[in-house]
């Protein structure tokens, strides 16, 4: 059996084609944009493995130089093209640096005072005035 055309059945289902069609729209566009981050991911891991084939390249010399040594490099290419090297690599040289004393400020390379005295990038150029 066939229901009259009513202005409010019309209404109903414009409604519901409107809110379906906005899901839909939705989807995609999140759907889009977990697309467009696993790729930037995949570029960034990509650009990583890249960096690190570099740094292979360098002597033992100069990767000391810069805080790492070939074991490290060969442990953060080994990780599956999935994952980050880079990442990979941050952790394990940073496990290196647990426990050590860093200083709180380095001291300014600007030459020293003529009364003698060191001065710093932290300390005032000239002491200050006293009333009279």
């Amino acid at each position: 059996m066939l229901r009259p055309f009513t202005t409010e059945a019309a209404m109903t289902r414009g409604l519901i084609i409107q809110q379906s069609t906005l899901s839909l729209v939705r989807a995609i566009l999140v759907l889009g944009a977990v697309v467009a981050s696993r790729l930037v991911r995949a570029a960034k891991i990509l650009r990583h493995r890249r960096d690190l084939e570099l740094l292979a390249e360098l002597d033992d010399r100069m990767l000391k130089d810069i805080g790492l040594n070939r074991s490290d490099l060969r442990f953060a290419l080994s990780e599956p093209f999935w994952r980050d090297p880079g990442a990979a690599l941050i952790g394990r040289v940073g496990q290196r640096g647990i426990g050590k004393r860093r200083p709180g400020s380095v001291p300014s390379v600007a030459p020293t005072a003529a009364g003698g005295e060191l001065r710093t990038a932290f300390a005032p150029r000239h002491a200050p005035r006293r009333a009279a």
